[in-house]
């Protein structure tokens, strides 16, 4: 029965704020970044994370064997991310509905993604780009989500409620903006200079053509997937276990 009172509460968001924190929140951390250090530990080659994107240890052809690990555990952590859906919904929707259904849509939509790699994004389905494809949608939907899901804190900081940790919800949040915008320049910059920037260029080619780490796609790959854990990590735990409505307008 307490197994059963588990899972209903996994789904409807009802998890206890110390659960989500104390176990849920670990065990996804622990399940993606464990697969991430087993599948560049194992590449064949010296793998650079300044150089080489994250597909590279996802990819059954650059990293045969242990691909298959880190996307399960990419396809097991975004499965659990799933719980964050109905939590946040039910906590930030007493102040502004609309807007933080807007981030739960965009935060399923990063779920999609993430279990999306880890599945039908590891074989052949005569879809170019497909496993980039679901990538952008965990990378972009976390960070789409926390735009809205940003309304309600500045709406209730706006009324002086302050129920929320401003000082906290800002270092979750900028590291998160700083690797989109990252992301973002160097695409563009590599895109006016003709460089091959997206696709997994070899170590080699790269030193030999003087591509730096600033403007190297790959890197920014890297933050910007830091300041995801980050702000997932930091966002949690601003969030009120009791967040108290407004009063509603006679």
């Amino acid at each position: 029965m307490a197994g059963k009172n588990t899972i209903q509460q996994f789904f409807s968001g009802t998890l206890s704020k110390q659960a989500m924190l104390a176990r849920l929140l670990p065990s996804m951390l622990a399940i993606m970044l464990g697969g991430l250090f087993v599948a560049s530990i194992m590449y064949p080659d010296v793998y650079d994370w300044r150089y080489l994107v994250i597909s590279r240890l996802l990819d059954s052809e650059d990293n045969p064997g242990w691909s298959a690990v880190l996307a399960t555990c990419m396809a097991i952590a975004g499965f659990l991310m799933i719980s964050f859906l109905g939590y946040y919904q039910k906590k930030l929707g007493k102040i502004c509905r609309g807007s933080t259904g807007f981030g739960t849509a965009f935060m399923l939509v990063a779920c999609i993604g993430l279990i999306g790699v880890g599945t039908i994004g590891q074989f052949e389905l005569g879809i170019q780009k497909l496993h980039e494809y679901l990538a952008a949608l965990g990378f972009l939907g976390v960070f789409l989500a926390s735009i809205f899901y940003a309304c309600p804190v500045l709406k209730d900081q706006s009324k002086g409620a302050k129920q929320f940790n401003m000082r906290r919800f800002w270092a979750g949040m900028i590291p998160l903006i700083i690797g989109v915008a990252g992301l973002a320049l160097s695409a563009l910059y590599n895109e006016l200079n003709g460089f091959n920037y997206a696709s997994n260029p070899h170590l080699d080619d790269v030193l030999v053509h003087g591509f730096f780490a600033l403007h190297s796609f790959a890197f920014w790959e890297w933050i910007l997937f830091v300041g995801v854990i980050v702000y997932l990590v930091v966002f949690l735990s601003v969030v009120p276990e009791n967040v108290i409505p407004f009063e509603p307008r006679p």
